[in-house]
């Protein structure tokens, strides 16, 4: 009984590690995130936020929609879930609003 006990705590163990490392290493598949806001400020904390967490973004310039003010646009390359979910935290927890478009690539 007692080898039985072990060998199904080992299995679980191994299997919530071999899940963890997936979500962290997989690169199946990129998301392009492109990301809009007319707060500027908040667009360059978000790009610092990106870099930090070593995810590829290019900023670029871009203007409101009355072309009264200058803002970035930030597209970002997800190559990873983990990376994904660190983009959807850090927008829905933000106070802000962003507009947001997703593409597979």
């Amino acid at each position: 009984m007692t080898a039985i006990l072990v060998v199904s705590l080992a299995g679980g163990v191994g299997c919530a590690l071999a899940c963890l490392l997936s979500d962290k290493m997989s690169k199946d598949r990129t998301y392009v995130n492109v990301i809009m806001s007319d707060d500027l400020e908040a667009m360059m904390d978000f790009r610092d936020f990106l870099a930090k967490n070593h995810i590829t973004n290019v900023a670029s310039d871009s203007y409101t929609l009355d072309w009264d003010q200058k803002t970035i646009t930030i597209t970002a390359y997800a190559e990873t879930k983990a990376e994904s979910r660190l983009i959807n935290k850090y927008i829905e927890e933000s106070p802000l609003k962003f507009k947001r478009v997703i593409q597979k690539a």
